[in-house]
């Protein structure tokens, strides 16, 4: 009698006669973010990304620095098509078509610095092909958009309402 409880205690003891016992174990459950149970899920939680970082100044002005990018990398190649372009019709010493050059390229990235402090805070909107083109664009015609900003009889600033003096 003795020798037919010893290896059902050992059994016990090892963990081998429980799940016959009780049944097939049940999977974890554990609670979402919500706070309601997830039955049927076995193993770690998936990854989620943190939140956007909205303290950080770059997180914000992400979709501006992309667009800027793009843009002034492809105002490159165009500077370069537009000196080669405007240095046969002036000339054609290799001083004057680098001057060109590099006039050109300086517009752009004065461009680039002015449209940066101007508009990057509002570009809130996802980068498309449609935008970066749209900086492109603004990169090159800068000086009209800010001639555009300022109101007739406004200060030489061209912010604020226009000064009424009578």
């Amino acid at each position: 009698r003795c020798e037919r409880r010893e290896p059902s205690a050992l059994r016990q003891v090892a963990g081998v006669g429980r799940a016959r016992a009780r049944g097939p174990p049940r999977p974890r459950q554990r609670r979402d973010s919500r706070g309601t149970i997830d039955k049927g899920v076995v193993g770690p939680p998936p990854f989620q990304m943190p939140p956007p970082f909205d303290n950080d100044p770059l997180w914000r002005l992400r979709h501006a620095l992309a667009g800027l990018g793009l843009a002034l990398l492809f105002s490159v190649f165009v500077a370069a098509l537009l000196g080669r372009l405007i240095g046969d019709l002036f000339g054609d010493s290799y001083g004057l078509r680098v001057s060109i050059y590099g006039a050109l390229l300086l517009h752009v990235i004065v461009g680039a610095v002015v449209l940066f402090v101007r508009v990057a805070r509002h570009e809130t909107r996802p980068l498309t092909a449609a935008r970066v083109l749209l900086w492109l664009a603004s990169l090159w015609l800068w000086p009209l958009l800010l001639i555009g900003r300022r109101a007739p009889g406004g200060p030489p600033g061209g912010s604020g309402p226009p000064s009424s003096t009578a």
